[in-house]
């Protein structure tokens, strides 16, 4: 693996100042696997890696153009290495007939996990490494098919359990060195945020000639946010939700010429007009109470779609 990253701003709108940041690295990867197919609807198989995490184009973009304490603006140089990721992860799959199920199981070591920090003695914010953390769960995977003279049927669910957290302890320091603030400190055993403990899909459609119907369900347990300046996790957590999604499709055939099908979609989105949102911040007030900056997903909403075939 081989990236090569730079990004260039102009002075305009948006930038009082041009820059650039860059970085170049690279990484070689490893990976085995094994599948074994003991008697016909079963196989079983296990995989081992080792791979690298680079950093994303966010992290050299937002780093052109920051206004310091002083009030200049500057380019915050970006000093990261990347991820590095033991991968480890085997299962159980199961096919009979219209039947399929599935069982995994993974663990994820990372070194040099990346945090987004800011120094609240310059003001500056960028991108750093932090210590070592780890993910692990288990999932279960279950679909089935039917077929009726009322058309066919699918049903589809799954389920899994997740676990991240900090292996171990780091401080992510100011231009003095030391912890910019007490929140700055993660400790071994400490969860990571933005990882929901449990997650869970269940879904069931229906197709006839060229109309397609789906409904589904989308869970999501309680999740850890990280500190809006620390950049580290927070004690603070966002709830778990559940939303529904229903999509309608229609192909229609027009001809064999230029024009052959026209495929109508409706979707409509969060079905039950559910309050939710997925993301946020562990912040503080004025007299230091503790609360969560998060912005709500949207409400019901509806999109329709005509695509044409040639």
């Amino acid at each position: 693996l081989s990236a090569r990253t730079r990004d260039f701003t102009n002075a305009g709108f948006f930038y009082s100042i041009s820059g650039s940041v860059s970085d170049n690295e690279h990484y070689t990867s490893q990976t085995i696997g094994l599948n074994w197919r003991p008697v016909d609807p079963v196989s079983v198989y296990a995989a081992w890696g080792k791979t690298a995490k680079f950093p994303g184009t966010a992290a050299y973009y937002n780093n052109v153009g920051q206004t310091n304490a002083s009030g200049q603006t500057v380019v915050v140089p970006l000093h990261v290495s990347p991820e590095y990721v033991r991968d480890i992860e085997a299962g159980v799959r199961y096919e009979q007939g219209g039947f399929q199920g599935a069982v995994n199981l993974y663990r994820e070591n990372f070194a040099n996990t990346f945090v987004q920090t800011t120094d609240p003695t310059s003001g500056l914010s960028s991108t750093a490494n932090g210590g070592s953390s780890r993910y692990e769960g288990a999932e279960l995977d279950l679909q089935d098919s039917l077929r009726t003279s009322f058309g066919g049927f699918s049903i589809y669910g799954n389920v899994a359990e997740n676990k991240a957290y900090f292996t171990s302890g780091f401080t992510v320091s100011n231009s003095s060195g030391v912890s910019a603030t007490a929140g700055q400190t993660v400790h071994s055993g400490q969860p990571l945020a933005g990882v929901p403990k449990h997650l869970a899909n269940l879904g069931v459609g229906w197709k006839w000639q060229g109309w397609r119907v789906n409904v589904s369900e989308h869970y999501s347990g309680s999740q850890y946010v990280n500190e809006y300046n620390a950049g580290v996790p927070a004690a603070e957590t966002i709830p778990s939700y559940a939303v529904t999604n229903f999509t309608v499709r229609d192909t229609v055939h027009i001809g064999d010429g230029l024009w052959k099908d026209v495929k109508l979609a409706l979707y409509v989105d969060n079905v039950l007009n559910r309050h939710y949102y997925t993301f946020g911040y562990g912040d503080t007030t004025v007299d230091n109470t503790p609360f969560v900056r998060a912005i709500y997903e949207e409400p019901r909403a509806y999109f329709a779609s005509a695509t044409v075939d040639f």
